[in-house]
């Protein structure tokens, strides 16, 4: 709700990217926090049906998404857009109280935070970003390959650790899921960017209207 309202108010692209920021936190957390809460929350029986729901919401946002988006571009409004997740945002805030239990999940006790490891994910992930707008060739090499060498040193040191983030299988080409887990960053690195650009370049070089080529790129 925070990093919608700073986008609302945006003066600049620059405090518009500040907001988007402030958002990724949040929908990071969202995305992560919503699997780990179906162990928690939910009995083992309920799991797969959960999990089922989960992605069925996945699959509406994909539907939703662009036709709001557009709506709000075609009225040239886009700043309604932003206060349109933040109303979202601040009506489910309640629900927390309500639908969440008040103990502490199963497990947690004594766990601490994995600072190192996430460290090395989060040097990964900026250099692979800055990698993108990296303008030597060399550059961009650097980058990707401290990409790599920092995702190997965090699954080392992971499956070390007492309590691991992934599975100690975790992309191993000898598991199933490993195999799983592949596939899903595979497929995620190749089908991510097109939501973002797509419409862009629809819009660019075709002339459609935003509805139109968000719904296309959808």
């Amino acid at each position: 709700a925070a990093g919608a309202l700073a986008c609302c108010l945006a003066g600049s692209m620059a405090h518009v990217i500040a907001g988007r920021f402030v958002q990724g936190l949040g929908g990071g957390l969202i995305s992560a926090l919503a699997y780990v809460l179906v162990r928690n929350v939910f009995p083992e029986p309920l799991w797969a049906r959960v999990l089922a729901l989960i992605s069925g919401t996945w699959g509406v946002a994909v539907l939703l998404g662009p036709m709001i988006g557009g709506v709000f571009a075609n009225l040239g409004f886009w700043r309604g857009a932003f206060l349109a997740v933040m109303a979202v945002a601040i009506l489910l805030l309640p629900l927390i109280y309500v639908a969440l239990p008040r103990t502490p999940a199963r497990g947690s006790e004594g766990a601490g935070v994995p600072a190192i490891r996430l460290a090395l994910v989060i040097v990964g992930i900026s250099a692979t970003a800055v990698a993108g707008i990296a303008g030597a060739a060399l550059w961009k090499a650097v980058l990707i390959a401290l990409a790599l060498v920092t995702f190997a040193a965090f699954l080392r040191l992971d499956r070390a650790a007492d309590r691991p983030i992934l599975p100690s299988d975790a992309f191993s080409v000898a598991s199933r899921l490993g195999l799983g887990l592949w596939m899903v960053l595979l497929l995620a690195a190749a089908n991510k960017p097109f939501p973002i650009i797509g419409p862009l370049l629809l819009q660019q070089l075709h002339g459609l209207d935003p509805l139109t080529a968000g719904y296309l790129a959808a």
